[in-house]
């Protein structure tokens, strides 16, 4: 089984993805870090050498790779894996996909801070709730929607209780 997990930067992503391969203990695959070693260089490196458009490119690619090679992971997407390129209806054919859901309070408080490893944030007038306003109409579409403001493991209890019901596992 693949689970997809979405949403904003600083929604959890990776930090569930984590827990929750660890609970049903299948790999763990951070989607930006793949990018990275398949690239050789940073996220930001590569939005600022070959901007957002060639970033996309390589990012669909990694994920119809991924689709291929790993018949059972946890996937922690990017922020905008979603938006672009048919992402969206790969992972639904090929898994499960999770929108971990926070509020704009939640992500503001988690991405202070944070402005060198992403990108998006360094540009000027970036506003994040405009941003996640825009693309939240993406990260509704996912299979099931959890709200992650709380803890961890209420999150992973949450994608647990999915999970195992008869309808997803089947």
């Amino acid at each position: 089984m693949r689970i997809f997990l979405l949403g904003y930067m600083g929604s959890g992503k990776s930090t569930i993805g984590d827990a929750l391969a660890a609970r049903l203990q299948l790999p763990f695959i951070d989607l930006d870090k793949r990018i990275e070693a398949h690239e050789g260089r940073s996220v930001s490196e590569i939005f600022e050498r070959n901007g957002e458009s060639y970033f996309r490119s390589i990012e669909s690619a990694v994920l119809e790779e991924l689709t291929r090679t790993e018949a059972s992971a946890v996937i922690a997407t990017g922020g905008g894996t979603p938006c672009f390129n048919s992402n969206l209806d790969m992972m639904h054919v090929n898994g499960v996909t999770v929108y971990l859901k926070c509020s704009i309070e939640t992500l503001m408080q988690r991405l202070q801070g944070t402005a060198e490893t992403r990108p998006l944030l360094q540009s000027a007038g970036f506003s994040p709730e405009n941003h996640l306003k825009a693309r939240e109409s993406f990260y509704q579409q996912a299979q099931h929607v959890i709200a992650n403001d709380g803890e961890i493991n209420a999150a992973v209890d949450a994608i647990m209780r999915i999970l195992t019901t008869p309808e997803t596992s089947a």
